[in-house]
């Protein structure tokens, strides 16, 4: 066990041992009696393969952008250059069925708009995460015949308020409006932008990506 910091809420404590998966759970916390999508892999990773006993972290975060204190290995989906101790794996949401249902959607919706059909126009949707998804969204609002960019989600209602004040938060589209465009930007967010890039790779739209 060992004396560690307390864990954010995100980062799961696993130990593997006789090839047998364990999970942490912190006191007062509501023991799950069902495997995410993670856990089946490495549980499916561990059938197929003999691996040593291992004591390491799983990152259910965007990624990991700081130096963190731990002498154990974190498991994450992306990381900044610059952090050690940190293992890049699939994105918990590549490898289960929600992903799935989003490949089927977009393989069934996609014929709907071919390329010559399409809007010239770039469409963006976003979480306010970095500053340059402002400077995009206030982009739009000079031109907006070229660029429809708008933040959509937004937990601190203050903050909510004043992209409203601006005029750049807006609202939610639906897959059909997203395939309708030819041009999809990107813009990373805490680390990277996941599963917005995949998608946007199979929407038969331009992804742009800075």
């Amino acid at each position: 066990s060992g004396n560690i910091p307390p864990l954010p809420g995100a980062l799961v404590r696993y130990r593997i041992v006789d090839q047998t998966l364990y999970r942490y759970f912190p006191p007062g916390e509501e023991i799950s009696l069902q495997d995410n999508s993670t856990e089946l892999a490495l549980k499916t990773l561990l059938a197929l393969t003999p691996l040593p006993d291992l004591d390491f972290f799983l990152s259910y975060l965007d990624g990991i952008t700081a130096p963190h204190p731990y002498s154990t290995p974190i498991l994450a989906s992306a990381k900044v250059a610059s952090v050690d101790r940190v293992i890049l794996i699939p994105d918990w949401r590549s490898i289960g069925d929600w992903w799935v249902s989003n490949i089927k959607e977009l393989s069934s919706k996609g014929p709907l708009f071919p390329w010559e059909q399409k809007k010239g126009i770039a469409l963006w949707r976003g979480s306010f995460t970095k500053q340059i998804r402002k400077k995009l969204c206030q982009l739009s609002l000079l031109a907006p015949e070229l660029l429809n960019a708008k933040f959509n989600s937004e937990p601190d209602p203050l903050r909510r308020r004043e992209l409203e004040e601006e005029h750049l938060f807006g609202e939610r589209v639906s897959w059909e409006e997203f395939l309708s465009h030819k041009y999809l930007p990107v813009l990373d967010g805490a680390v990277t932008a996941s599963p917005a890039f995949q998608w946007r790779l199979l929407s038969a739209s331009l992804t742009l990506h800075p």
